[in-house]
């Protein structure tokens, strides 16, 4: 190789970015004349992060945990539709900061062995089995069968007594210990028909029955009969709460017709001598189909979804083959 040819291979060497390829190169070409290039004139070599770069759709990279566009837009939600003094990026701001906090936050506590406790497995497994059971039973189960009109209309005329209530009366009384006390009471009232004013005060005043005599003597709304079961979560007011009402007295408020009549004439019980007035009345009526729909609707899935439970986890069971040793179950109890 010529002297030119290789001072020109030289120069090339020392205007390379990268020396040790130009060098290498060089030598290839067997130039033996070829001046070693001075530390002053090498260039460092570039340096790399060894960190990997995160997916193209990678919007937040937390040490391992990758939160992608489509789920932050998930978890952010769509803009709210009222108006806010916040705008829309002020509204993302805030949320990224919080959702940073809460990262992070669970990220040391998973350094800290929190995720691999007894109590996160327990947490963990509830809300597996309350996601199963919404997938399952909820209101799209996939275990369920809709329930049908001809269910619902079937179900209301096999359960006509459900909707129907009887005619009812709503009677005030003023209860005294002797008949003659009891007629004179009565010659007051009746010089003041329908006073139901005058009513109320005499039996404040009057009457012997402490638990309606602070409501006026009224004894509130009941039928002809008396209930056979009163419903504990029946919510009134004191005044309306049913009573039990004497037999004698429930029969002569169904016989006056007219709201603020008075019974005739004391009425006699094992409590004493009553004075009546009625209140009003309400005939007997049945709530219609359109009425109670929604609630036999509600009422038939809540049977169809109990039934369907039990079902699955009688299979669940069975497939599992569950053992129970009932004699050392026994001895546990007994210990404790």
């Amino acid at each position: 190789m010529s002297p030119a040819r290789c001072d020109a291979n030289a120069v090339s060497v020392a205007q390379c970015r990268w020396p040790a390829l130009a060098l290498g190169l060089a030598l290839v070409c067997g130039c033996q004349g070829a001046r070693p290039l001075a530390k002053s004139e090498q260039k460092a070599p570039a340096v790399t992060d060894a960190r990997p770069s995160p997916a193209p759709d990678t919007v937040i990279s937390i040490g391992a945990r990758k939160i992608k566009q489509a789920e932050f837009a998930k978890l952010l939600g769509p803009p709210p539709q009222r108006r806010e003094r916040r705008t829309e990026h002020e509204r993302r701001q805030e949320f990224l900061d919080e959702l940073l906090r809460t990262e992070l936050l669970a990220l040391h506590a998973d350094k800290l062995g929190y995720l691999s406790s007894e109590q996160a497995r327990a947490q963990k497994q509830s809300l597996m089995v309350d996601r199963l059971l919404d997938e399952l039973f909820g209101e799209e189960g996939t275990l369920l069968r809709p329930v049908s009109d001809a269910e619902v209309r079937s179900y209301y005329g096999s359960h006509l007594a459900s909707f129907t209530s009887e005619a009812q009366v709503r009677a005030a009384h003023i209860l005294l210990r002797n008949e003659a006390r009891a007629r004179a009471l009565l010659l007051r009232l009746s010089s003041r028909p329908r006073d139901y004013d005058f009513f109320a005060t005499l039996a404040r005043t009057e009457s012997l029955d402490a638990e309606t005599r602070k409501h006026g003597g009224d004894l509130g709304s009941f039928t002809a009969s008396p209930p056979a079961v009163v419903a504990a979560d029946v919510v009134t007011s004191p005044s309306l709460r049913p009573r039990k009402v004497p037999a004698a007295v429930r029969e002569a408020a169904f016989e006056l017709q007219t709201p603020g009549s008075l019974s005739p004439t004391p009425v006699k019980s094992e409590q004493g001598y009553h004075l009546i007035m009625l209140v009003g009345r309400r005939p007997a009526s049945r709530a219609e189909l359109p009425q109670v729909e929604r609630v036999i609707r509600q009422q038939l899935e809540k049977q169809r979804r109990d039934a369907a439970f039990e079902a699955f986890i009688a299979k669940l069971r069975a497939d599992a083959h569950v053992q129970i040793d009932e004699t050392k179950l026994r001895l546990l109890t007994a210990t404790r």
